[in-house]
């Protein structure tokens, strides 16, 4: 397979075939295309759906917007971490007037939250001047202390960092379900891409056989004519058929270029740099159409689809929320203990006791807890709201894998059963030929059994694309094929 990067003008890619009518299984043949000046001929380069799946997931651009999504989840979670960072906190608060030192203050202290609404702390003080507060009165080296806040009531089982990381957590295996969801999707609108291609190509050289079929027949005709074996009327109604061929031709020949272009789409390179078909066809999909194994546990399936374990997720990053709000409807109690230590030179606690510290305690609490009771409602009302999509999810799952499933089902037999016809079909073309070859038939049978097979043969490949299509939606519905 060879893919030309799109730097130049768009190259339009002309395909015909040639084949033998009464086959069932047509040769891939080049096509030539012939213009005012010259002919164009592009040498067919297959490219399989494996090679082509294989260049889209590691290419496209989706498929590297699905890993920065990935990353930025796990990004969440250190940055939700860092609520918990120890912290060293510094102040210095000086006043000189009048030549004199009113006050001195410093205040250094390292803080070490912890999980349960407790903070550790350790500092060291020191303050000095002719006007200081008597409360504030330290021994001239300062000094060293060490002690714990306590948040009791609203903050002791759960606050806004503890919540915040809770969420982060959620959110970071939110992401990894979205990357898979996000990369099977790619992969399941590519592949459709994919085999709505082959199957314009497949058409292209179908109306390309009749085209060249109804040519030959117009030739024969006019040499019939001339000989006195057929009347001139017969040129005429082999030059309408012909006209006709000619239209579903071009028709072909349009849908298979624009399906060239939407196949494209999906052809980058690194992530950054669309690429172009250069000369590439797509495998023959009547060659390629297989059973699946569509047996497995519906309620299974949807109970582990990513789908519906992401909206599990968003209730339980909900439920943070709705736990957070029913906190602050507690009263906020906080308890502070220090131990104060003076600095000594024969040993950092040598001069320590315990009758040394400083305690406080700080009480705040809403009397009418209006806004909070209205937040905790709220956040009642968003979790009910998200258990109601996700049983909305898990009807709409149900019914797409349960229609795919019975889709693929009656499209196999379907295909089973127009072999059969294509097979009958040709074999009328084929014996109505040789009646016309004899003088026992007229243009108009040939043209009737003719349009016949063409009919059968187009409603195949269809089929087959459709069952293609069908397994792909289904294996994306199942999410079988991971990223």
């Amino acid at each position: 397979m060879q893919l030309k990067r799109k730097n130049s003008a768009l190259l339009l890619v002309f395909l015909l075939g040639i084949f033998f009518f009464g086959n069932t299984q047509l040769d891939t043949l080049d096509i030539t295309v012939e213009s005012s000046s010259d002919t164009t001929k592009v040498a067919d380069s297959v490219m399989t759906y494996d090679e082509f799946i294989e260049r889209v997931m590691k290419h496209h651009p989706m498929v590297f917007r699905a890993r920065m999504k990935a990353e930025a989840g796990a990004r969440g979670v250190q940055g939700a971490k860092g609520g918990f960072d120890p912290v060293v906190n510094g102040s210095a608060k000086q006043k000189y007037f009048d030549d004199k030192q009113y006050y001195s203050h410093l205040d250094g202290n390292l803080k070490i939250p912890t999980w349960f609404g407790l903070t550790a702390e350790a500092g060291y003080m020191q303050t000095d001047g002719v006007f200081l507060n008597p409360e504030a009165r330290l021994p001239e080296d300062g000094l060293w202390y060490a002690g714990l806040n306590l948040e009791l009531g609203n903050g002791l089982l759960i606050d806004q960092r503890r919540a915040e990381l809770k969420k982060a957590r959620l959110y970071e295996d939110m992401t990894l379900l979205e990357q898979r969801v996000m990369t099977n999707q790619l992969m399941n609108e590519a592949t459709i891409a994919y085999w709505k291609w082959a199957k314009a190509y497949e058409i292209l050289q179908v109306y390309s056989d009749a085209l060249v079929a109804a040519e030959s027949r117009l030739e024969a005709v006019k040499s019939y004519v001339e000989f006195g074996d057929l009347p001139e009327i017969y040129i005429t109604e082999a030059s309408m058929q012909f006209q006709s061929r000619q239209l579903s031709y071009q028709q072909s020949l349009l849908d298979w270029q624009n399906a060239s272009l939407k196949l494209e789409i999906y052809l980058w390179d690194q992530g950054f740099i669309p690429l172009q078909l250069d000369g590439a066809v797509p495998s023959k999909i009547s060659e390629v159409v297989q059973g699946m194994d569509i047996l497995f546990d519906l309620n299974s399936v949807i109970q582990n689809h990513p789908l519906a374990e992401l909206n599990q997720l968003e209730v339980a990053r909900q439920q943070v929320d709705l736990r957070l709000k029913r906190e602050y409807l507690k009263p906020k109690l906080t308890l502070e203990y220090r131990a104060l230590n003076e600095p000594a030179t024969t040993g950092f606690f040598s001069e320590y006791t315990v009758a040394d510290y400083t305690w406080g305690a700080k009480l705040k609490y809403p009397l009418f807890t209006r806004r909070e009771r209205a937040d905790v409602r709220i956040g009642e009302l968003k979790v009910e709201s998200q258990q109601l999509k996700g049983a909305e999810i898990n009807a709409k799952l149900q019914y797409q894998l349960g229609a795919a499933r019975n889709t693929i089902e009656n499209l196999t037999g379907q295909y089973e059963i127009i072999g059969e016809t294509i097979e009958a079909a040709s074999d009328l073309l084929e014996a109505e030929q040789m009646l016309f070859d004899n003088g026992e038939s007229s243009l108009f049978m040939i043209n009737a059994r003719e349009l016949k097979f063409l009919e059968v043969r187009i409603k195949q490949i269809e089929l087959a694309t459709k069952v293609e299509i069908s397994k792909s939606e289904l294996n994306y519905g199942l999410l079988l094929i991971m990223p």
